[in-house]
C-alpha cells in the first residue's frame, strides 16, 4: 500500500454536534469529514481572498520609490547599462 502524507486529527464532539456534522455530510453528498473540511476552506476563504488582494511588497512601497527615484526603468533589467558583468566570474 502507498504511504500518503497525513496525519491523524480528531476531536470530542457531542452527540448533538456529530448529528448535525452526519446530516451536513447527508445534504452535501459527502462523508462527515469531507464536509468538515468544505466548511474549514469556506471559513478561511476570506482569509487566502485577502492576501491575493494585499498584491506585491512592489506594489505596496512603489510610491516610496516613485516619489524620491527618477528617470530609472521600472525593471532594471531592461537596461543593459545595468546588467554589464552580471553573472560573470
Amino acid at each position: 500500500m502507498a504511504t500518503t502524507n497525513t496525519a491523524h486529527f480528531s476531536i470530542r464532539v457531542t452527540p448533538a454536534e456529530k448529528a448535525k456534522i452526519k446530516r451536513l455530510a447527508a445534504q452535501r453528498g459527502t462523508s462527515a469529514k469531507a464536509a468538515v473540511l468544505a466548511v474549514v476552506e469556506e471559513a478561511l476563504k476570506p482569509e487566502k481572498e485577502a492576501v491575493a488582494e494585499t498584491g506585491t511588497l512592489y506594489d505596496k512601497i512603489k510610491h516610496i520609490f516613485d516619489e524620491r527615484v527618477s528617470g530609472l526603468p521600472s525593471d532594471l533589467s531592461t537596461n543593459p547599462k545595468y546588467m554589464e558583468g552580471f553573472g560573470q566570474d
